[in-house]
């Protein structure tokens, strides 16, 4: 039985970890967006972290980020102002990161709300999944914001060239 006992050990321990850094199901998420890329994981994740790459296809934003646990995740319009603010709660770098959401365009009384991207490896492809816990309390345009964030950012790293929505112009 002894050779079997560490990988069972290893086996309830990843679960007990899964489990325990997911985000709670009374969380329920409503809105869940997925696409998929051809790119690789560090370069989808690049893109998600570095910002010279999120002010090509996220409103010219330009993310800032402590990559750990408790960091902050925040992005800077155009102009150098806030414009949406984070902390980073989960991090596994080219696989998961999971923020805190608060717009800077929501109001007074709009909730902090938590965001994470994962991406999964499909060969040539990456799937590229947000999911936005009670974005509904954010009031910051969830819906159409993050299919055109999406489609930006596919653009971009499958041709080189962001995507032009008049929408998105700086």
């Amino acid at each position: 039985m002894a050779p079997y006992g560490k990988p069972l050990a290893r086996f309830a321990l990843d679960i007990k970890n899964a489990l325990e850094s997911a985000p709670s199901m009374a969380d329920k998420p409503d809105f869940v967006f997925s696409t998929y890329i051809r790119t690789t994981p560090a370069k989808l994740w690049d893109a998600i972290v570095n910002p010279e790459m999120t002010r090509q296809y996220y409103y010219g934003g330009r993310v800032q980020a402590d990559l750990r646990v408790g960091g902050r995740f925040y992005y800077l319009d155009p102009k150098g102002e806030m414009n949406l603010d984070g902390e980073i709660l989960e991090i596994v770098p080219e696989r998961k990161l999971v923020t805190t959401f608060k717009a800077a365009w929501s109001p007074p009384e709009a909730k902090t709300t938590t965001l994470m991207y994962e991406i999964e490896p499909m060969g040539e492809t990456c799937k590229l999944t947000l999911t936005h816990f009670d974005a509904a309390a954010a009031m910051a345009g969830v819906e159409e914001g993050w299919p055109m964030i999406a489609a930006g950012l596919k653009t971009l790293l499958e041709t080189g060239r962001p995507l032009v929505i008049p929408s998105m112009q700086n």
